[in-house]
């Protein structure tokens, strides 16, 4: 019996606690560390691998994380474990836990050759809680661009309704376990999993060539090849069209046979909510800056403007969307003088240079959706940070900047290294490539 942390005991006890690493090292350089949430347990942590009470009392208090070695798992003794904060001594640690493998190793490399280090038995556990806060955490970024964009509520009601959330959990689904889409799937679900492989114009006829795309995917029930699609009647109207005008092309692709398979369980209008969706998924790749022309336009779709902004939402996350958000809320600790930078004249490169390094690329992939042959925008170079970080470079001013900042150009390719470079929508790199990227750029001097 899972035994938790509300109740009162005498004498000593055990207890688990996470917290993060650069707390255990605090730990063991002072001797002392006050621990703010901790449980009462039996002891005996292996017994409890199918607890998810236990695990779910361990985790509730957690903040987020972005990779597993950020935290660990402390196994201590006390008196007083349910006084909080708690003062643990270095002495009362029992077992110290990694969440998963890759973890240990990455901790094992910078921690004292002495501390042994233990596997967790929740390492899947973990794993899901991650995956869980990454999806929470990619509808926040539907709430900041909801503000921005100033759309009506009702609109983001009626996109839940069609845009479900078993559609969201397939995608995400989809994109841990490095699936593609097949099978009886919604036709969101081949639209936000869809990755250009044709070569379709590199303009706006371009995001219509990807619509008859995805719905030809979703109608075959598996993704198909360029010249699949080029053999649909309105293909050919849209290639041949003199002008490149949305509006023009998207009436277009209206009066084809194709929204009349599409809209019915869609929705909306898919000829015009996807290929927005696509259009502003290329502007936005770096991450979402103010653009009050585009924005007003945008809106100009009604609700299928709603649809776009919503899936760009859920596609960039809040990692790709809080720098601008934070501008247009005026964030009270952002500084106010002259200086600071304002909402209106916060432009793409203002975003790049005010925002921290983090994911180079969005939960779901960017490049390889809108560009397509040797027009495809594909890194140069491959940096890595404490060989769990990957950073995808595009040029060299580029891969100056990210080995100013300690970063190493990454020089074999591992399982992770190329599980992380799919999950950011990029294609692995052939080890040739890594050769010659190593024999390039590898022993450059940036003095």
């Amino acid at each position: 019996m899972t035994i938790l942390g509300g109740s009162k005991f005498i004498g000593t006890m055990n207890y688990l606690a996470i917290i993060r690493k650069a707390d255990f090292i605090d730990l063991f350089k002072y001797g002392k560390l006050n621990v703010f949430s901790s449980i009462c347990f039996d002891g005996d942590v292996e017994a409890h691998a199918d607890d998810d009470d236990l695990f779910g009392q361990l985790t509730r208090s957690m903040n987020l994380f972005e990779y597993s070695f950020e935290y660990m798992v402390m196994h201590f003794i006390s008196d007083d474990g349910n006084e909080h904060p708690c003062s643990v001594s270095i002495e009362n640690v029992r077992r110290l836990y990694t969440f998963d493998e890759e973890a240990k190793k990455e901790m094992s490399v910078s921690f004292d050759s002495r501390i042994r280090l233990h596997v967790s038995p929740w390492n899947e556990k973990f794993k899901t809680l991650h995956n869980n806060r990454l999806i929470s955490q990619s509808k926040r970024g539907i709430d900041n661009l909801w503000a921005m964009f100033d759309l009506p509520e009702a609109d983001r009601k009626k996109c839940e309704s069609i845009i479900t959330e078993d559609i969201v959990s397939e995608v995400f689904d989809e994109l841990f376990s490095y699936r593609r889409p097949v099978g009886e799937q919604s036709i969101w679900t081949y639209l936000l999993r869809y990755d250009r492989h044709s070569y379709y114009p590199k303009n706006t006829k371009g995001y219509f060539c990807d619509y008859i795309n995805v719905v030809c995917n979703w109608i075959a029930k598996e993704e198909k090849q360029g010249e699949d699609v080029e053999k649909a009647e309105i293909y050919a109207k849209i290639i041949d069209c003199a002008e490149d005008k949305f509006v023009l092309l998207s009436d277009m692709a209206l009066s084809s046979p194709l929204p009349s398979r599409t809209d019915e369980g869609a929705g909306c209008k898919f000829a015009i909510a996807a290929p927005l969706f696509l259009l502003m998924k290329d502007k936005f790749r770096d991450g979402f800056y103010m653009d009050s022309k585009f924005v007003k336009y945008a809106k100009e779709f009604g609700f299928e403007g709603s649809v776009a902004v919503y899936l760009l939402g859920l596609t960039l996350g809040y990692d790709k969307t809080y720098s601008t958000y934070y501008e247009f809320i005026k964030l009270r600790i952002f500084e106010t003088s002259d200086s600071a930078v304002e909402i209106g004249s916060l432009n793409k490169s203002d975003l790049m240079h005010h925002a921290p390094i983090a994911k180079q690329g969005m939960l779901f992939p960017t490049e390889s959706n809108v560009n397509s042959g040797n027009d495809k925008r594909r890194p140069i170079a491959w940096l890595y940070k404490r060989k769990c970080v990957y950073y995808p470079a595009f040029d060299e001013e580029e891969i100056r900047r990210l080995k100013g900042e300690g970063l190493k150009i990454l020089k074999s390719l591992s399982d992770q290294a190329k599980g992380e470079i799919l999950k950011q929508g990029y294609e692995i790199p052939s080890m040739e490539e890594i050769k010659q990227i190593r024999e390039k750029y590898g022993a450059w001097s940036w003095q």
